[in-house]
């Protein structure tokens, strides 16, 4: 139903009331019709402040949308980036003259260090191999002649 109407209708019920009822209660009737009539502004007007609030409300609720894809498409693009940032030579097919001067990182042991120093510790024996027993005879070859230099003089 229309405000319009309503008020119409308003307006037609309190000219009834007032024509039927007693002089006494037409000032009832007057102030009973007024408070109605300023009901019935109130409420045009809180309904029509509601649908404006509710086409803003579905703008915001479009803009909200066309900024989340936006959003997703920037994320994207920074992956994108990212990921074209992270190549050099050694874990793609790009040459290594366009890894820059950057140095790559050193390669580190994961062997967690003891303290002690590299070899043998002090104190340690060795093991090596020993003769197993005394020659009976030693025996020296020297050759008589020296294939490379005729300089050679015998022991």
């Amino acid at each position: 139903m229309d405000f319009n109407e309503l008020r119409k209708q308003i307006d037609s019920i309190t000219l009834e009331l007032k024509t039927k009822a007693p002089k006494e209660l037409s000032v009832l009737v007057e102030s009973l019709s007024l408070i109605v009539k300023m009901i019935l502004q109130m409420s045009s007007s809180v309904l029509m402040q509601s649908e404006a609030q509710t086409e803003q409300n579905q703008i915001l609720i479009k803009q909200n949308a066309d900024l989340g894809k936006l959003i997703e498409e920037l994320q994207q693009t920074i992956r994108e980036q990212r990921s074209q940032l992270n190549q050099n030579s050694s874990n793609s097919s790009k040459p290594p003259s366009t890894d820059g001067y950057k140095k790559s990182p050193k390669k580190r042991s994961l062997r967690v260090s003891t303290g002690a120093k590299a070899g043998s510790q002090k104190g340690h024996k060795g093991a090596n191999l020993s003769v197993p027993h005394k020659p009976d005879d030693i025996k020296c070859h020297v050759p008589s002649k020296c294939q490379c230099c005729p300089n050679l003089k015998a022991w």
